[in-house]
């Protein structure tokens, strides 16, 4: 699913491209692995921010968006 966000969005057209940014994002302490799926599969992502800044984050992303169209 995130894969699919992220080449629908450019960010990440390929599986490596992806899990070399989440790598940076989880140096920076921007993303923290909090467990795995059922049968070890794919893993369980959280962004440690409040809900409140996670809003304001992605309230600013959307209107970013939203210019440039």
């Amino acid at each position: 699913m995130l894969f699919n966000l992220a080449r629908d969005h450019f960010v990440a057209t390929n599986d490596t491209t992806l899990r070399t940014l989440l790598g940076e994002f989880r140096d920076h302490g921007l993303v923290v692995t909090v467990g795995t799926g059922a049968m070890g599969t794919g893993e369980m992502l959280w962004i440690p921010l409040r809900k409140e800044r996670l809003a304001k984050l992605l309230d600013g992303l959307q209107q970013e968006e939203d210019h440039s169209i």
